[in-house]
């Protein structure tokens, strides 16, 4: 029997394995907490940065922040 969306129980189950392994990635490098609350590592240990916003302008820029 089909999900509102469309999705067959196959596919929902496949989604939300994918997910439960994608969070469980996130829990091993230690960005979300073992009661499921999202940590915020250190800049240094981060390997991708938001870019700079220019408080002036609010726009973003290519360079990240120093």
């Amino acid at each position: 029997m089909p999900h509102s969306d469309g999705l067959s129980r196959a596919e929902l189950d496949a989604a939300v394995s994918e997910l439960r392994t994608f969070v469980a990635e996130l829990m091993r490098d230690g960005l979300v907490a073992p009661d499921g609350s999202v940590t915020d590592p250190p800049l240094s240990t981060r390997t991708c940065r938001p870019p700079h916003v220019d408080p002036h302008t609010s726009a973003g820029t290519e360079a990240t922040r120093p």
